[in-house]
């Protein structure tokens, strides 16, 4: 297993990633887990302005070829948030032959999406 953190110049730039854990297989490339996550599946930085949603863990496992992702955030509001993770949700929908996803949401504020991708 391997363990990360994102750069500082990123989550300075993007909040929701400030306290993002990153935790992936050995053969999990975390350049493109970071990439995916910032190309892929955020909306543009400016978009999140003033949520306080963060990214608290990423957890990409790679078996026989499929990567299985989890994500996991935290949301003291709604009114933001909710408009910003159905993004990210339809963003995971969109990643090539991605598929299984779940999405969990609870009265604690906690949205975990899991998902896929052969």
């Amino acid at each position: 297993m391997q363990y990360y953190d994102f750069q500082p110049d990123l989550t300075k730039a993007m909040p929701i990633l400030s306290n993002t854990k990153l935790i992936l297989t050995d053969n999990v490339d975390p350049n493109m887990v970071q990439d995916t996550i910032i190309q892929d599946l955020l909306p543009e930085a400016f978009s999140m302005l003033g949520t306080k949603l963060r990214l608290n863990l990423v957890i990409v496992s790679m078996i026989n070829g499929i990567a299985y992702w989890d994500l996991l955030f935290e949301f003291p509001e709604y009114d933001k948030a909710l408009p910003i993770l159905d993004h990210i949700t339809q963003a995971s929908y969109g990643l090539e032959d991605s598929y299984n996803h779940m999405d969990i949401h609870d009265a604690n504020h906690i949205y975990k999406l899991s998902f896929k991708v052969d």
